[in-house]
């Protein structure tokens, strides 16, 4: 039994020959078409007898279809066969008015293939060496530019003065990842809104105090939340979060007067 079919349609043994004495004069399209079954199924049958066409074969009959369909003239054809090999393909198509998408896609069709290692010695031709010294190094851009190049250039430049479309303003807001609002109080610089708050009406924080926020919400900067404790109050008060709420105040009592004997007792 035949293991290649279509649609319910198994493809005879005729149909095999006739696909495999064919494959060199006609595409897998035109075989396709002469028995009715889709390309793929042509192309597999090939693949399965390892007998697939040749890269070169199916660029000639590229070539030959897009014979009368080309803008690349006769003279072109023959200029590209004889130097594809010794001129890069984008001065090749400088050469004769032909983009190099163009060239590439035309010695495809004309089954004319660049080898690995022209490519690869063309690539490294291209690149920079290590201490290569750029050509307009030093150079102002009028003295290496064309004078239509340097108007266009000139256009995206940033003029004196100008600040872009997202910068922010004096009395800007944001909030850190800790939690805390900065606000700006000129180009450049961002400080805590609640220090600020509170210097500007109280003048600069003591050494070794804090301030802190009365309800415990670093977002609440009224400056009746706000209030300047030692670092070593700030320190017992975070340490009576561990016991009940009920004995806190007593807690901070017995470590007050501890703190008072101890102070006593050094005198």
């Amino acid at each position: 039994m035949c293991k290649y079919s279509e649609m319910g349609r198994r493809i005879s043994g005729a149909d095999l020959k006739f696909i495999v004495e064919n494959r060199l004069n006609l595409s897998s399209v035109e075989i396709a078409t002469k028995l009715n079954i889709h390309p793929s199924t042509v192309q597999k049958v090939l693949r399965d007898a390892g007998l697939q066409v040749s890269k070169k074969l199916m660029y000639e009959r590229i070539a030959n279809k897009a014979r009368g369909r080309t803008t690349f003239t006769p003279e072109m054809d023959e200029f590209l066969k004889a130097n594809y090999l010794k001129i890069p393909v984008k001065p090749l198509g400088e050469q004769i008015g032909k983009s190099y998408c163009g060239v590439m896609i035309r010695l495809r069709q004309l089954g004319l293939e660049i080898p690995k290692e022209i490519r690869e010695a063309r690539k490294k031709k291209g690149q920079r060496k290590k201490g290569d010294i750029p050509p307009n190094k030093g150079r102002r851009q009028k003295e290496w530019l064309s004078g239509e190049s340097l108007k266009n250039v000139q256009k995206t430049h940033f003029k004196k003065g100008h600040e872009p479309h997202n910068t922010n303003y004096n009395g800007h807001e944001r909030v850190t990842r800790d939690g805390y609002i900065e606000i700006r109080i000129k180009k450049g610089k961002y400080v805590l809104k609640h220090r600020h708050i509170w210097e500007q009406q109280n003048g600069n924080i003591p050494d070794k105090h804090i301030l802190s926020f009365k309800d415990g919400n670093p977002l609440n900067c009224q400056i009746e939340n706000l209030e300047i404790k030692s670092m070593r109050n700030n320190m017992l008060d975070n340490s009576l979060q561990r016991f009940p709420k009920p004995i806190r105040k007593s807690q901070k009592l017995i470590w007050e007067i501890s703190h008072k004997i101890k102070e006593h007792g050094k005198e």
